[in-house]
């Protein structure tokens, strides 16, 4: 007998229970498609899990909705119609059918009779279950929309998630208090009146309201997050500033009620420009004219390019006469070609390139500069402190035949490079000889260049040519003395060297007091005037002296060959031999080939009982027993020794005199 006391549940069967959780385990959708309802045969059921049908079931339908409780997601909330034309039996008992036909769910209820039309009481009723899951997300939230029959609340839930909302009767057009009764937009509100809200500060408080006396609700057609899309659309249909319009929700993805920024913008309505022919519009990204006028003047139309009435005047009154007219200030023209003899006005720039004034304005130039028309006709300087080096670089083309640069070291011990355009065949030509480049010191007067062509510049006068040059006619020397192969680098502008090579000694021999012991061969000797190419490579080659020997009976060591790149060379000389002295090295290409000579043979003591060591070829050595001294001398051949050890040759040694 049902009373206050009964209780009214729904529970899973085992067989639901089973597939819930296999769904849950595999991720495999649970598919709910069929409800059940029966009478129970009059009885009072209490919901069993063990149950795979109703005591008495006679009715099953598909369902009319199947979704997620609002309010809890872990309740599925399936609901079925029936109609006014089926019933005429009592409802006590309802089950849940998956798409396998198997009963999942079974709940009681309170006794309902379901009438028929025929009894004089017909009615459309839901009934609905609510069934408590562990995960909603495995149960398929879907339903056949060919097979149900929808009631009001679904039509209406499913129409407040159209893009097109119910009109609003104001829109806002400042930031509102939310509460209260109000006037918005010249239109005064009634509790209940719809609203939409668009310019609030905090932008997630926008939206559609219902007007109320105490606090604004929103509208139930915007007030979840599903009701809430891009693109919604909604027309205001009173207000001074916004009646008539429609307006469009324009922020982009989803959007949740109260956190995210709810943005409006009008999509179509007035824009307050009044009917009529204007001449200048301003219009919006929908192509509507929102702002329009009839300007009278040039800057009334934007325009930039025309001149005012007073400005041509001002203009004018500025112009000279154009008989006998009288220039002011500092008047300019441009300058005719050199060579012109017509009646054309001759500049400053002209009477320059005439020749007729050499430069007076000094122009400073930084190291690596390219010279261009803008240096033509000055007194180029490059200025540094200490000493250092720099370098010009004359241009390829943009200047005219007969252009001319003076140009100097300014200050500190400098020496300046200036380099013709490479790989266009330019060129420097002193005379009849051409150079890529040419040297100025800070002892060389001004150098003076001229313009004979594209990237072609003859020497006038002064750098390199300067009789004052104390370092005239040669220049510089280099020394090489250290044993080793190096690279020397012809300097600019220098064609012809003189070079002297000298070969390495010979060291001694060591012997004992009885024997004596030889001295090493002196190197050989070769001077000569080569000719060479600025900015080549050559070779040179030190040889390194015979090393010293300290163990009795042995010969010295032979010394190296020295060589000025393939132009000349000197052999080394040979080691000194116990008995006899050393054979000498010997020069070989040069215009001076010599040797610095043969090591000595051991000296025997004035009493005949022994032997002193001999000297090296060029030695210095005299009494080679005891004098402890090394050559001095590049070259030089080591004396022999009886106490300790022998004398080491001399290391050769290369000069490039230019």
């Amino acid at each position: 007998m049902v009373d206050q006391t009964s209780q009214f549940y729904a529970i899973l069967t085992n067989v639901g229970a089973a597939k819930q959780a296999n769904a849950d385990a595999l991720g495999i959708p649970w598919k709910i498609t069929q409800m059940g309802v029966g009478d129970a045969n009059g009885t009072d059921p209490t919901p069993n899990a063990t149950q795979t049908s109703l005591i008495n079931e006679w009715r099953r339908a598909p369902l009319n909705q199947l979704k997620v409780d609002d309010k809890n997601s872990a309740v599925i909330v399936a609901e079925q119609v029936i109609p006014a034309e089926v019933g005429g039996r009592w409802i006590r008992e309802i089950a849940l059918y998956d798409a396998d036909g198997d009963m999942i769910a079974v709940a009681n209820c309170a006794p309902t009779y379901k009438p028929l039309l025929s009894q004089g009481s017909g009615r459309t009723q839901v009934v609905r279950m609510n069934l408590i899951v562990s995960s909603a997300s495995n149960v398929q939230l879907k339903i056949d929309p060919a097979v149900v029959l929808a009631t009001r609340e679904w039509v209406s839930e499913e129409l407040a998630r159209q893009d097109f909302k119910h009109s609003v009767l104001a829109a806002t057009t400042t930031n509102i208090a939310l509460s209260g009764i109000q006037s918005i937009d010249g239109v005064t509100l009634s509790a209940g009146a719809r609203v939409l809200v668009k310019n609030q500060t905090n932008a997630k408080d926008n939206g559609l309201y219902l007007v109320a006396a105490g606090n604004w609700v929103r509208s139930r057609d915007a007030d979840t997050d599903a009701k809430l899309t891009a693109g919604l659309l909604v027309l205001v249909e009173r207000g001074t500033v916004n009646g008539d319009s429609g307006w469009q929700l324009i922020s982009d993805g989803p959007i949740t009620v109260g956190v995210n920024a709810q943005d409006y913008e009008m999509a179509f309505g007035r824009t307050g420009v009044a009917p009529g022919l204007y001449r200048s519009v301003s219009v919006d990204k929908y192509g509507r004219v929102v702002a329009a006028n009839n300007p009278s003047t040039v800057a009334g139309y934007g325009l930039t390019d025309v001149y005012t009435i007073a400005q041509i005047d001002q203009a004018l009154a500025l112009k000279a006469n154009l008989a006998d007219p009288i220039l002011t200030g500092a008047p300019r023209s441009t300058t005719p070609a050199r060579g012109d003899i017509s009646t054309r006005i001759a500049t400053t720039d002209f009477v320059k390139n005439a020749g007729l004034a050499m430069p007076v304005a000094n122009v400073g130039v930084g190291d690596g500069v390219t010279l261009g028309p803008e240096h033509a006709g000055r007194y180029l300087t490059m200025s540094k402190s200490g000493t250092w080096s720099g370098t010009i670089f004359l241009p390829p083309s943009g200047l005219q035949r007969g252009d001319m640069f003076v140009i100097s070291v300014g200050s500190g011990e400098g020496t300046l490079t200036i380099k013709a355009p490479s790989g266009t065949g330019g060129y420097l030509a002193v005379s009849a000889v051409a150079y890529p480049s040419l040297t100025l010191t800070h002892l060389d007067p001004p150098l003076v260049i001229v313009c004979l062509g594209d990237g072609i510049y003859g020497v006038v006068s002064g750098g390199m040519a300067s009789v004052n040059n104390t370092n005239l006619p040669l220049r510089a020397r280099v020394v090489f003395r250290a044993p080793g192969v190096f690279q020397w680098t012809v300097p600019a502008n220098v064609t012809k060297v003189l070079a002297e090579v000298w070969g390495a000694g010979g060291s001694g021999a060591f012997g004992s007091m009885s024997t004596g012991a030889g001295g090493g061969g002196g190197g050989g000797i070769s001077k000569g005037l080569f000719t060479v190419v600025p900015g080549s490579q050559i070779t040179v080659t030190v040889g390194m002296g015979g090393t010293s020997v300290t163990e009795v009976g042995k010969t010295g060591a032979h010394g190296g060959s020295s060589s000025f790149g393939s132009f000349c060379s000197a052999t080394g000389g040979e080691g000194g031999d116990i008995s006899n002295g050393a054979g000498r090295g010997m020069g070989i290409g040069g215009d001076y080939n010599a040797s610095l000579g043969h090591g000595f043979p051991p000296v025997r003591n004035p009493y005949n009982s022994g032997a002193w060591g001999g000297q090296g070829g060029g030695g210095e050595s005299i009494y080679a027993a005891s004098d402890a001294a090394t050559p001095t001398q590049p070259g030089m051949g080591g004396a022999g020794r009886t106490v300790e050890r022998s004398q080491s040759g001399a290391d050769g040694c290369v000069i490039i005199t230019y």
